[in-house]
Formats: structure tokens, C-alpha cells, sequence
């Protein structure tokens, strides 16, 4: 059960969108869920346990990514947000059609979608400590 929205182009070839889905798990379940290792270099720009978690990733298209998490009455809202300060530099649109990426937008919705459905997945998943 996810949710998509995107907003228009803020300026040639930036983007804005947001992926939300209902997570059956507490805010702090799901926010203690963020062990990752990254290829990049991102800064984190929130941390705010349970509510928010975000970061900027400074080189490519300069995106920032949110987490937002929102208790409600059948677990977590989680909306996963992206945003872009410019248009991807060139070298790397040529690699990402190599890869088959013709639709930036579509692709990063895709992704962020199946990151939701993981996460909802690891969310009522118990752990080893609690098996």
C-alpha cells in the first residue's frame, strides 16, 4: 500500500517527489531499522528519532532524501522524499542509460517503493535478539 506523489521541475532537469506507505510498527521500530551503508559520501542533515531522518548527498545531482515517520492508528506512515539542486551531470545520465535508465523520475520512484516494502518487511520481522 504505498502512495506516490511528485511535484513539477523546479528548474531544468531537477525533480521533487515523495513515496509514502503504512508500516505496521511502531515510529521508533522503524526508525532504529536505518543501519545502511552507503557508496557515497552523504551528510546527515536530521536526526530526529521517530520523526525524521534525513541527508544530503553533495556530489551528482546534489539530492537530499527525507524520511518522514508519522504515528497513526495501523503503524507508521513513512514518506521517503527526494529532491535534486540540478540536473544530473552528463557522465552520469550516460551510465544510467547504459543501465537501462531511460525515465530518472520513474526509476527513482520504483526504488524508492520497493526501500518501503523492505522496510515495512524488516519492520515486523523479529530479530535475532527477539526470536
Amino acid at each position: 500500500m504505498t502512495s506516490a506523489e511528485s511535484s513539477p521541475l523546479t528548474s531544468p532537469g531537477t525533480l521533487s517527489m515523495s513515496v509514502s506507505r503504512v508500516v505496521a510498527a511502531p515510529a521508533e521500530v522503524v526508525y532504529a531499522l536505518g543501519r545502511m551503508r552507503w557508496s557515497t559520501r552523504p551528510t546527515v542533515t536530521e536526526a530526529d528519532r521517530g520523526r525524521r531522518f534525513a541527508f544530503h548527498v553533495p556530489s551528482g545531482a546534489r539530492s537530499t532524501w527525507t524520511y518522514d515517520l508519522v504515528p497513526g492508528p495501523d503503524g507508521t506512515t513513512v514518506t521517503e522524499s527526494v529532491a535534486t539542486a540540478r540536473a544530473v551531470p552528463l557522465p552520469i545520465r550516460w551510465l544510467m542509460r547504459r543501465a537501462g535508465v531511460t525515465d530518472r523520475a520513474q526509476h527513482l520512484r520504483a526504488g524508492m517503493v520497493t526501500t518501503l516494502d523492505r522496510l515495512a518487511a524488516a519492520a515486523v520481522t523479529p530479530g535475532p535478539a527477539d526470536a
